[in-house]
């Protein structure tokens, strides 16, 4: 299986989600209440769980795995076997939370879960669905009309990327398909290196990249607009470094676009 949960998990309708999730708020606000709002994360974690016992599973684990490449993920707060809850103690919720609450879902096969912040003056809650099944996700098209094959590893690159993606499916963490794709390249030690950035013959810092061969490096996003202003960008950050190529894998839920930049 390309995705293991090692709790035994069951897949939610709102309404039952609902009302799991009216009992974990009731008992949040009390925990925020004996506690405050200054303790980090874990404390909230702990608290919440005792109160929810034997309901509450704490770092219940998820496994992305292909091939012989795994990533494993941990829910914050699992409870009932079914409902998914993280925590925070952020000055108030973004999209990257909402973003891992939905990958965690897309592993899971789960469709409603829950962002809980602890640390406003109120706790902040917010509801996050997705109706997106595996067999959504694994049917995209790959766009790589301008992908330079010639250059050292660009076809192992798309023949990799595309062998994850079908198995695990697009619209997952980013850092994911990255770290799937350092692990095949050789590992962070060949892969990761740090380079200079120069302007005018002056060196104005070092940055890490990760590195394909010995002339290029690559990237991968998820941008669903202002795909132009990146890619601008990303050609002046080229001019300034000495790299001849930037490998660019955009994903997205239908598309996979494979792009070579070049000096």
């Amino acid at each position: 299986m390309p995705i293991e949960v090692r709790e035994n998990f069951r897949v939610l309708d709102q309404k039952a989600f609902g009302a799991i999730a009216f009992e974990v708020m009731d008992k949040a606000f009390q925990v925020h209440n004996k506690l405050g709002r200054f303790f980090d994360e874990e404390a909230y974690q702990q608290e919440l769980a005792h109160v929810l016992e034997p309901r509450a599973v704490m770092e219940a684990a998820i496994t992305a795995i292909h091939d012989e490449f795994s990533k494993t993920y941990f829910i914050d707060l699992l409870v009932d076997q079914g409902a998914i809850f993280e925590l925070k103690t952020v000055s108030h919720l973004t999209d990257a939370h909402r973003a891992q609450l939905i990958s965690y879902l897309l592993m899971t096969g789960g469709r409603h879960g829950k962002l809980i912040n602890f640390r406003p003056e109120r706790v902040e809650h917010e509801f996050v669905n997705t109706t997106l099944t595996h067999a959504d996700r694994i049917i995209f098209d790959v766009d790589d009309s301008a992908w330079d094959a010639p250059i050292e590893q660009a076809s192992e690159i798309r023949r990799c990327v595309e062998a994850f993606l079908r198995d695990w499916g697009t619209g997952l963490d980013l850092q994911l398909y990255v770290d799937a794709l350092t692990h095949f390249l050789g590992g962070e030690d060949r892969v990761v290196r740090e380079i200079e950035a120069v302007s005018e013959g002056r060196c104005i810092s070092h940055k890490k990249v990760h590195c394909a061969g010995t002339e290029a490096f690559f990237k991968i996003t998820a941008l669903t607009d202002k795909l132009e202003s990146f890619e601008s960008h990303a050609c002046r950050f080229l001019q300034h470094i000495n790299l001849k190529h930037f490998l660019w894998i955009n994903v997205t839920l239908r598309t996979v676009t494979m792009k070579t930049l070049s000096k």
